[in-house]
């Protein structure tokens, strides 16, 4: 029906007149080939008359319909009435008859005219959903490039691989992760999850982002930087919470490197070696909900060769297929010997391909690169 209007529209719109021509001629030609043949098939011509008024309304809409209707209705009093006359019947069949023809010429068009009508509004709603997710869209993607770090960190003696991956393309969540250098030439690592969805979620989401980032600035600690998040979060004065972790790596110009890990409600962080995942990291409060929280940080070595991974809950948890902890390790093994690129598109792939319905998902990977790490520690040798 959709495509018919189409090309009705193409061909008719805002030229009833050709709608008219189209149905008067052929229905002309009829009628005068049916009075040729046999006259006395006109005594119901009120059908044929009929089928005039619903092409005219189709093509043309319930005005056409309607003018049609009128014009039948002239011809079929002329007609019957001669008719009627003709056999001696009483007037009152004609006006009956007429009445009938005008009753079911005016339905038609007036139900043509809904249906058409019902048609457009239909397509207009459609249009404006069309926009309106298109519009939703660009939002999310301008809140999602502002949440998310532009590139990849280029950090000496590690290195990095993040992903992002939104349950709906058009709609924001509070998923976040982020890294900067501090002036003592620490770097700093976090990852979050808002709880929800949204731009409120998103704006959640970057207050978290630059809230650590200042506190950062400020002292350094990592404790002291989710402690400021849960305060800003608290003052937003709404049932949001939030989950974060933060690293802070210490390069200190040896093959090896130094991490403070502070868990603020956050999934563990998990250290790959060969062929073991070890969790690392104490659990602390939820950040958000109570204004004392406890917050811990433990300090762990890490080798050349070591991986560190973090992830937000979208990673295991997911409607109807849920990854226990022991799955994703073995994922994670299996997925270890990969460069950390291949090693971040494949986990994406294998994440993207599972049933079942999920939440936003975000995860990095921090290798200890040992041949970036020896290159470190020899400019430090030698500038000292």
């Amino acid at each position: 029906m959709i495509r018919f209007q189409d090309w009705r529209d193409r061909r008719f719109a805002r030229r009833p007149w050709l709608a008219a021509a189209v149905v008067l001629v052929p229905m002309t030609a009829f009628a005068f080939l049916v009075v040729l043949a046999d006259s006395s098939m006109l005594i119901l011509p009120g059908a044929w008359l009929l089928l005039l008024v619903a092409v005219a309304a189709v093509l043309g809409g319930w005005r056409l319909g309607a003018t049609m209707t009128l014009i039948g209705a002239l011809a079929l009093a002329v007609v019957v009435s001669d008719i009627n006359a003709e056999l001696g019947l009483p007037r009152s069949r004609t006006v009956w008859a007429v009445g009938q023809f005008l009753m079911a010429g005016g339905g038609v068009s007036l139900a043509l005219g809904a249906t058409d009508r019902a048609i457009r509004e239909m397509r207009k709603t459609a249009r404006a959903l069309a926009l309106s997710e298109q519009r939703a869209m660009e939002v999310a993607g301008k809140l999602q490039r502002a949440i998310l770090p532009v590139a990849q960190p280029e950090i000496p003696g590690l290195r990095v691989a993040a992903r992002y991956l939104p349950a709906d393309a058009s709609e924001v969540g509070g998923d976040f992760y982020d890294w900067f250098r501090a002036a003592d030439g620490s770097w700093y690592l976090q990852i979050g999850d808002v709880c929800g969805k949204g731009p409120a979620a998103a704006s959640r989401a970057l207050l978290a982002r630059y809230t650590m980032r200042t506190a950062a600035m400020l002292d350094g600690d990592p404790i002291g930087m989710l402690c400021a998040l849960n305060r800003a979060i608290l003052a937003e004065d709404d049932d949001r919470y939030c989950t974060a972790a933060v690293l802070r790596f210490n390069l200190n110009g040896t093959p090896a490197a130094d991490v403070d890990v502070v868990l603020g409600g956050h999934p563990h962080a998990l250290l790959l070696q060969e062929d073991t995942v070890t969790r690392i990291g104490r659990a602390g409060s939820l950040l958000g909900l109570f204004e004392d929280v406890e917050l811990y940080c433990d300090r762990h070595d890490l080798k050349p060769g070591d991986r560190l991974f973090l992830y937000t809950d979208g990673v295991t948890d997911r409607q109807g297929a849920a990854m226990t902890d022991a799955q994703l390790h073995r994922l994670l093994l299996e997925l270890n010997p990969l460069p950390i690129d291949d090693f971040a598109g494949e986990l994406e792939r294998r994440l993207l391909s599972r049933p079942g319905g999920r939440d936003d998902i975000a995860f990095f990977i921090i290798a200890v690169d040992e041949t970036a790490r020896r290159a470190a520690a020899a400019h430090v040798s030698q500038s000292a």
